[in-house]
């Protein structure tokens, strides 16, 4: 498992309590909060190295919108965000750039002979689906989507469950 703290599950409940995999499984969270699409191409090579996966479930891209909006409040929020760049999690805002980085990703993986990729969608970011946020959270998906089938990967598409219930 690559991504942020959705992953690492530091903050609350990591998602890979809830995958109900057979025993004979093995699952190796490599979630860091505060990461960054950057960031897991750093540490990328080291942790497949290490782990040798079959499969590799991806989960990137709210902190590579959030944290230029945290660094702009400043204060306290900007000298959290430097800590995060310090560790070598820079955050990617632009949305193309993003795309870029987020296809190399998933090439890379792939070219390390990992069996299946999954890419999970970010979820929403407060309860206002039109708010500016998930605005950029929107666009940020849609590029995941496109980098997971011009990749061959798979979609878990958390995004679309989470707006479901939002909308209800």
């Amino acid at each position: 498992l690559l991504g942020d703290s959705l992953t690492a599950g530091n903050l609350g409940i990591p998602y890979s309590r809830y995958l109900n995999l057979p025993a004979e499984f093995r699952v190796f969270n490599r979630g860091r909060d505060g990461d960054t699409v950057l960031g897991i191409l750093a540490r990328l090579d080291d942790a497949l190295r290490s782990d040798g996966p079959d499969v590799a479930v991806v989960q990137v891209g709210a902190n590579d919108m959030l944290l230029p909006e945290m660094t702009a409040r400043g204060g306290a929020w900007k000298g959290f965000v430097d800590l995060i760049i310090a560790a070598g999690s820079t955050p990617t805002p632009d949305p193309q750039l993003f795309s870029d980085r987020y296809a190399d990703l998933l090439q890379r993986i792939s070219a390390w002979g990992t069996d299946r990729i999954v890419c999970v969608t970010v979820p929403p970011v407060g309860e206002n689906l039109d708010s500016e946020r998930n605005r950029k959270r929107e666009e940020i998906n849609r590029r995941i989507r496109t980098a997971a089938g011009n990749g061959g990967a798979l979609i878990a598409d958390a995004a679309a469950e989470f707006e479901k219930e939002l909308e209800s």
